[in-house]
């Protein structure tokens, strides 16, 4: 079972903070992008998609509908229509740095690392501030071996913006992966500092409070994740050690029954076993289930 998992990219920029743009010139386009943007930001991505293409009709030549139309078919999960969206933006502002991030990362979703390293590298050139791109490379570089590239970009992301929860959370990953409990302590705390809704990073520092002994601190956190995700089962894992370390038997006998219950039982099948034994050795010593 993979206990880093590098934190990725979901959602496309709205608020665009520093970032140069392609403005709009048409008054007519801008409103419709701002109606596409107040529907996107409501879950209706047809009404999104649709204002976006008329906020295109009324101003061809701007490249912002054409990013957020990208956006919207890129969440719809129709990544050529995407691809042609942004890349058609990139020819209308080839020096849109935001606009050479969205490129990138789509092409590293597509798994075009090669295309996805040229557009980040451009967005970087454009924008050196911009902590997306640079946080999107490190996750290529260490998926590709290079850790210590990684960890150098990471470091300098956290130095340009110190409370990019991405940044954090994938240095915390990698020194989980390298065993390094204190660092990955220290980026995790302050991950959910920064962010203290998102389960993964609430999971990943209980299971590190774990291996430095810090077990009422991993309860607390682990117990969050589940909080969060109900159905995040490394959590349930992770617990039912935890409770078993502190040496309160039954509940750990609950966590590893409901870790069963919500484990895929293919990709999870020796986890899954491996709980199944630990429940099985703990009843035959008497222990009965107790919830948490």
């Amino acid at each position: 079972m993979k206990w880093g998992r590098m934190i990725l990219f979901t959602a496309c920029i709205v608020a665009w903070g520093g970032l140069v743009l392609a403005v709009a010139d048409s008054a007519d386009s801008q409103a419709w992008i701002k109606q596409g943007t107040e529907l996107e930001g409501k879950g209706n991505l047809y009404g999104a998609l649709k204002a976006y293409k008329k906020a295109i009709n009324a101003d061809p030549n701007s490249a912002q509908p054409y990013q957020r139309l990208g956006c919207v078919y890129r969440s719809l999960g129709k990544p050529k229509d995407a691809l042609r969206a942004f890349q058609k933006g990139a020819q209308i502002a080839p020096d849109n740095a935001l606009g050479h991030f969205y490129l990138g990362r789509l092409f590293f979703e597509m798994g075009r690392n090669e295309d996805a390293k040229i557009e980040l590298a451009l967005a970087s050139n454009k924008d050196p501030q911009m902590v997306d791109a640079i946080v999107l490379m490190a996750v290529i570089k260490k998926n590709e071996g290079d850790v210590g590239g990684a960890i150098e970009l990471l470091k300098n992301a956290i130095k340009i913006s110190p409370d990019s929860f991405a940044a954090h959370a994938n240095l915390g990953n990698i020194y989980i992966d390298r065993k390094l409990w204190p660092e990955a302590m220290r980026e995790f705390q302050e991950a959910v500092r920064i962010d203290d809704t998102q389960a993964e990073s609430r999971r990943n520092l209980g299971f590190v409070c774990m291996q430095m002994g810090k077990i009422d601190k991993a309860i607390s956190e682990l117990s969050a994740a589940v909080r969060i995700a109900p159905g995040f089962a490394v959590a349930y894992y992770n617990l039912a050690e935890a409770y078993s370390i502190k040496g309160l038997k039954g509940e750990a006998i609950w966590n590893y029954r409901k870790f069963i219950q919500m484990s895929d039982p293919e990709r999870d099948l020796s986890w899954r076993l491996k709980a199944m034994q630990e429940i099985q050795a703990l009843e035959k010593a008497g222990f009965t289930e107790a919830h948490p």
